[in-house]
């Protein structure tokens, strides 16, 4: 049974004892009014020689999103009310609510014995039970190939707010679909809604991280390995570019070969490039290539799904993957693309 808010200021008042015990409540003022605000609960707390005021925010549930908004509140009310710093209290908070709480510089206690606090030289961190929660799929649907078509038209432009039924003709996929991937970011703390209800990304870079770590190139992919007689690799992509425009063929270059031509920092010597599956024949015989089982340097990529191809850029004539698509196909890429990856999110992505 879901608490009531006023249940849960009361119990954060009190749990705030337990969890700090050498903590001592001076004063406390439940709906402090603070000019045409009102903070659900101001402690002035004393610990050793720090005096300070906890601006506390309660909140029902600890879900990022809730969390997001808790935030945004207890910082308006902190910054009116002096020698204040503000917390977040809720029954149960998870990692990514932490998380959102630390960056915006925020305080949090739970129900568990999970505490935060960091102000003048007091910092206090405490990690309390774990929650027993139904485990969910949404972690594994966030990432699935239809998905990742709107984790990228998110991702190439941030700050472009959209509406769920864009987003669906964009992704072509059906809205229900969109709806159930848009719950799962607003849950899990990534994206807000702007005052038109548009999706916005509220945590760019934290998604970037989690969609990359749990994607592999090699694996999502099928790679078809060949051998070319040219050996100057410039050469080779010219001619790749000059065969798609005389066929009306897609490609576009990803891995090392892409980001030597969006940010330059790795040495290359195999051409990756996404295509059609069905083009693959087309593209060996028009480029002259040699299939090997092992040690071409021109890998014709079928991609894991169309997405890929949305958002491609164009280098002198070359097309290139989106930088979102680049660096998660870089991230865990054996040769060298870790770094190759961080260097084209500081030169190009730049997600803070």
């Amino acid at each position: 049974m879901q608490l009531s808010e006023q249940e849960v200021i009361k119990r954060s008042a009190e749990n705030l004892k337990k969890t700090l015990p050498g903590m001592k409540i001076l004063e406390s003022v439940f709906q402090y009014r603070t000019g045409s605000y009102i903070a659900d609960l101001v402690l002035k707390i004393q610990i050793d020689d720090v005096i300070k005021n906890l601006v506390c925010e309660v909140k029902t549930s600890g879900e990022p999103r809730y969390i997001f908004q808790a935030v945004s509140q207890v910082r308006l009310y902190s910054s009116l009310i002096e020698n204040s710093y503000p917390v977040v209290a809720v029954p149960h908070i998870g990692e990514t609510s932490k998380e959102i709480c630390k960056s915006f510089d925020v305080g949090y206690i739970d129900f568990d014995g999970n505490a935060y606090l960091k102000f003048d030289h007091v910092l206090i961190e405490k990690e309390g039970k774990k929650s027993l929660t139904r485990a969910k799929r949404q972690t594994k649907d966030l990432f699935a190939p239809l998905s990742s078509r709107i984790l990228r038209i998110l991702l190439v432009d941030p700050e472009m707010p959209r509406t769920l039924s864009q987003l669906s003709k964009i992704a072509k996929i059906s809205i229900g679909y969109t709806h159930k991937i848009a719950k799962t970011l607003e849950e899990k703390g990534y994206a807000i809604r702007d005052q038109n209800y548009r999706l916005k990304l509220s945590r760019p870079r934290p998604l970037l991280d989690e969609w990359a770590s749990k994607y592999d190139f090699t694996i999502a992919n099928t790679l078809d390995n060949f051998y070319t007689f040219e050996r100057d690799s410039s050469l080779l992509i010219e001619k790749i570019r000059e065969v798609a425009n005389q066929n009306n063929l897609e490609y576009a270059l990803t891995l090392h070969a892409g980001a030597f031509l969006i940010a330059p920092y790795v040495r290359y010597t195999d051409v990756h490039a996404y295509i059609k599956p069905k083009e693959v024949n087309m593209w060996k015989d028009c480029l002259n290539l040699r299939p090997v089982e092992s040690g071409g340097t021109v890998m014709l990529v079928e991609p894991y799904d169309e997405g890929v191809f949305w958002g491609i850029q164009k280098i002198n004539g070359i097309k290139v993957v989106s930088n979102i698509q680049l660096y998660v196909d870089l991230f865990n890429y054996p040769a060298r693309g870790r770094e190759q990856a961080e260097f084209l999110r500081e030169k190009k992505i730049r997600f803070e």
